[in-house]
């Protein structure tokens, strides 16, 4: 026979999480969830729902998918570029105007 009932470490269970969570948060160890401002090419992509390889190749110079538009809406910082999920819609909606 247990000694303690499931329903009874449970019950520990998620107070010591909570007294965990609760003193982490009060000496700040715990990052804010905070949604990103803008996205690397992958989820970059991934918002727009096309594999990352596409993406890639849509923003490289010289390749055949190459779109000037969406790799201008980058931000660039030295050699990682960022893309605004308003930038994304808005090339969005220029392509889907153009078509």
């Amino acid at each position: 026979m247990d000694l303690f009932s499931e329903a009874l470490l449970k019950a520990i269970d998620k107070t010591v999480e909570e007294a965990v969570l609760k003193a982490l948060e009060k000496h700040g160890a715990l990052k804010p969830k905070v949604a990103p401002a803008g996205l690397n090419a992958g989820n970059a992509a991934r918002y727009i729902d096309i594999s990352r390889t596409k993406f890639c190749y849509m923003i490289k110079v010289g390749h055949k998918d190459y779109d000037q538009d969406l790799a201008a809406a980058s931000i660039r910082f030295g050699r990682r570029r960022i893309w605004t999920t308003e930038a994304l819609d808005e090339w969005m909606r220029k392509k889907n105007a153009a078509q």
